[in-house]
Order: C-alpha cells, then sequence, then structure tokens
C-alpha cells in the first residue's frame, strides 16, 4: 500500500518589484511514485528544477518554460530524503520530500501459464484510479486435444471489485476464447499493487494514489501482451481545470525496445533511443486522451514492464477560451446582394478563422477571413447573394485552436421581380398602341362599308 501526503508551501516574494512566485512540492511519497511540483501565479522566467538525494547526488533534471501555472511530475526512484532546487531567472527555491520504502508487491520474473492453455493475450500491469471502472479481455487458446473446459475464479481483490464473464468457458482444440473482466475499483480503495489470479496466471492491478476528481492530471498505465508483442497505453486524464499543454515524457527501458523500432499511435518528439515525449494541447476539464504504442517483441520477464513509471509529466494551465457565436441576415432576392453580420462574443483574445455556410448558388465576400477576436464582442461583416429563389440554412463558422464554433439561421429567398418593373410599362404602351390601332382599324373599315352603302343607293 502506498500513501502520498500533499502539503503545499507557500508564497515568496522575488523582489519588491516583482510578482510574487509560489513553488511547492509533495512533502512525502513512495518510492516510485511520482512527486508534484507546482509553479503557480507569477513566473515569466525559464523554469529550470534539480532534483537532489542528499547530501548531494543529483538524479534529475527538470526543464519548463515560462508561462503561470505549470506542474510537473517526477518519479522517485530511490527511498530517501530528496531536495528539489528550482531556479527561474535570477531567483533560487528550495523544496525538501522524502520518499518513503513503501510495501510492494514483488511479482516473480516469469508469469505463470495453465498447463495445456496459453493466452495469446493478456494484461500484465493495469493501473486505474480510485472510483474508475474499466474493461479488460484475455484470449486464452487450448493447446490440448482435449476440451479445456474451466471456472473462472478471481482471487486477489475483493469480489465486488470485479466481474467475469463468462463465468464458466469450454475450448475445443486449436481454438481460442475471450475471457472479460469488468474492474470497478471504489473511490475509497487502498492504493497499491494487486495480485489478480485466475485460472493458474495473474496480473497485476495497481490502484494509483488519486481519485477522478483531482485539480492536476494524471496518467495511468496498461500493458498488455499479444501473440509475440507488447502493447502499451497511456491514459492521459486532466484535472478540474482547462489544460492549455500538457507534456508527457516516456523513458523506453532499453529491455523493451528502442523508440526508433516501436509503432506509435501518435509520433512523439523522440528525444533519444528511449526518451521521447507528447505534446497534448487544448484538454477541457476531465477530459482523457489515450496513447498507445507497441513493441515488437515481449520479454518473458515481466517486471520491466510493471515497474515502469511515466518519467514527466509538465502541465501548462490556463482559461479556456470560450466564443459564443451569433448571425444576422436581412430579407434577401434571387441575385441581390445584402450584408451578413456575424457577432463573435470571446472570453479572452484568439485567433480565429470565420467563413459562412450556405446551399448551392450562394457567393459570399470574403469566402472567409482570419480576425484577431478580442475579449468581449468582435462584428464580422460579409456580402452575401443568392442566385435563386428558396429556403435555406446559413451557417456561420468561427474557428480557434481545434474548435468550431458554428450558428445557423433559416434564410427565405424571395424571385426578384424588380425587372419586371420596367417591362411592365413598356408592355401596357404596346397593347394600348394595338388596342388603338385595331380600333382606329375597324372604324376605318366601318367607314369604308358606309360610304359603299351610300354610293350603291344613289345609283
Amino acid at each position: 500500500m502506498r500513501s502520498i501526503a500533499l502539503l503545499f508551501v507557500t508564497v515568496l516574494c522575488i523582489s519588491a518589484s516583482a510578482a510574487a512566485l509560489n513553488f511547492s512540492a509533495d512533502a512525502s511519497v513512495c518510492k516510485l511514485d511520482n512527486v508534484n511540483f507546482l509553479i503557480g501565479e507569477g513566473n515569466t522566467s525559464e523554469v529550470h528544477i534539480d532534483v537532489y538525494l542528499l547530501p548531494d547526488a543529483k538524479v534529475a533534471s527538470l526543464d519548463f518554460t515560462a508561462a503561470d501555472n505549470i506542474s510537473g511530475q517526477w518519479n522517485v526512484p530511490f527511498a530517501g530524503q530528496y531536495e528539489a532546487r528550482l531556479s527561474a531567472g535570477n531567483v533560487t527555491l528550495t523544496r525538501g520530500f522524502v520518499a518513503k520504502d513503501c510495501q510492494v508487491l514483488e511479482p516473480p520474473l516469469i508469469i505463470p501459464l495453465r498447463t495445456n492453455v496459453t493466452f495469446v493475450k493478456m494484461p500484465v500491469l493495469v493501473e486505474m484510479r480510485k472510483g474508475e471502472n474499466a474493461v479488460m479481455g484475455t484470449v486464452a487458446s487450448n493447446n490440448a486435444t482435449l476440451d479445456a473446459d474451466m471456472s473462472v475464479n478471481v482471487t486477489g481483490i475483493p469480489a465486488d471489485w470485479v466481474d467475469v464473464a463468462p463465468k464458466k468457458v469450454s475450448i475445443p482444440p486449436a481454438e481460442s476464447k475471450g475471457i472479460n473482466f469488468y474492474i470497478s475499483v471504489p473511490a475509497d480503495a487502498n492504493a497499491g499493487n494487486y495480485k489478480v489470479e485466475f485460472l493458474g496466471t495473474y496480473f497485476v492491478l495497481r490502484v494509483r494514489p488519486y481519485g477522478m476528481d483531482e485539480e492536476l492530471p494524471t496518467v495511468t498505465r496498461k500493458v498488455f501482451f499479444e501473440g509475440n508483442s507488447a502493447k502499451v497505453a497511456l491514459d492521459v486524464r486532466n484535472g478540474r481545470n482547462f489544460a492549455e499543454k500538457i507534456d508527457l515524457v516516456e523513458d523506453i527501458p532499453k529491455e523493451v525496445g528502442s523508440a526508433s523500432h516501436i509503432n506509435f499511435s501518435a509520433a512523439p518528439e523522440v528525444l533519444s533511443s528511449s526518451m521521447v515525449v507528447w505534446h497534448l494541447d487544448a484538454l477541457d476539464a476531465y477530459e482523457s486522451r489515450t496513447i498507445s504504442y507497441e513493441t515488437s517483441g515481449f520479454l518473458g520477464e515481466a517486471s520491466q514492464y510493471i515497474f515502469w513509471p511515466i518519467r514527466q509529466v509538465g502541465t501548462l494551465l490556463g482559461e479556456k477560451e470560450v466564443v459564443d457565436v451569433q448571425i444576422s441576415a436581412p430579407p434577401f432576392r434571387s441575385g441581390s446582394p445584402g450584408n451578413i453580420v456575424v457577432s463573435a462574443t470571446s472570453s479572452r483574445p484568439v485567433n480565429a478563422r470565420a467563413y459562412l455556410e450556405a446551399g448551392e448558388g450562394w457567393e459570399f465576400a470574403p469566402e472567409g477571413m482570419n480576425v484577431s477576436l478580442t475579449q468581449g464582442t468582435n462584428t464580422l461583416t460579409f456580402s452575401a447573394k443568392p442566385a435563386h429563389a428558396g429556403t435555406y440554412t446559413l451557417r456561420a463558422h468561427v474557428k480557434y485552436r481545434s474548435i468550431d464554433a458554428t450558428k445557423d439561421i433559416t434564410v427565405v429567398v424571395e424571385e426578384d421581380w424588380t425587372p419586371l418593373l420596367y417591362v411592365l410599362p413598356v408592355l401596357a404602351g404596346i397593347a394600348v398602341l394595338y388596342v388603338g390601332r385595331r380600333i382606329s382599324t375597324t372604324r376605318r373599315g366601318k367607314m369604308v362599308s358606309t360610304l359603299r352603302e351610300i354610293k350603291q343607293r344613289m345609283k
């Protein structure tokens, strides 16, 4: 069981004219756990932290970019008295902490396998937070010439923590079947390592000393072997604050593989043959992201995978930008232009791209605009011209970072009868002339007919 106590040491004034800089560290941790560092508001310099195992053995160096609200984690390799020495510009601060040799489950070097049954997919290490739920699966293969009939009984953890499906499994010769574990760790569970045993084998369930409602980001690791490879999944869960950036540094043991020969799901920045870093941007509060990779082989010796801590977690906290979009449009007539006004209200300054979207036949000027939104309401004006009458959904987009803020309105475009206003008088004039001419022709014809009748009578 491992325990961790947080003791935050408060403000030290840098100078009479400088802002206050907070630097705090956990007072006590267990060996192989992470110690948390927090550099609070007021930091405007590059930050460097050297960690010493007293009396004077430097065991780690951590670097952070200049920004307020930086948090970092470092995995403590040995028990003993430590001192973290921070330097930022011309300021130096120290914080001490103790690493205890807590009781640790020491697994055997090789995971035992049940006679005639091998596991072609098997968890080796499963790390979970207090109050977290997870589903994991194994795949068992029968190498015998008879059916393998087994009851799946799980020991090593409380019965109400785990459910298994199926509870009984029958595997024909040369076939494989899956077994699923649903694990639910209580919020008040004791942190530490648990040996989850079933069917003559086991995996290590490590309950971390933090829960689901933490202020800072947390990271858990899961390691599976499948076939002749090991699959590693790192679950990064943000805390209750918006994080502008999280840097996750992974130190891959040379026994496991080299960074240049590992298949990464998301390509990291390679720092050395064994060390890589992922840069995660713009994580919402409690948002989780999973980073996974696969090695080309699996070691029979399992301790390399079980005792494999995260090297460093660096966090840049910040206020999340929130942009509210509104749109207004005048009545439109087909073929006639009009102005559409987009209002973008931002909680803080942010760079964005704005554009409009509608059905076929619409023309917008400009087609899009790159804007620097200020805090408050920003007014963006577009000229629009619809080609045809009809009912359209007009959508305004304001994209910033990886977020697309949108607003829809319905626009009815009417036919433009204006040209007929010029044509109708002309048609009316032509009609009047035509009717007048017909009347004149009719009258002339009647007069000629009357004269003819008079001439006939005079004869």
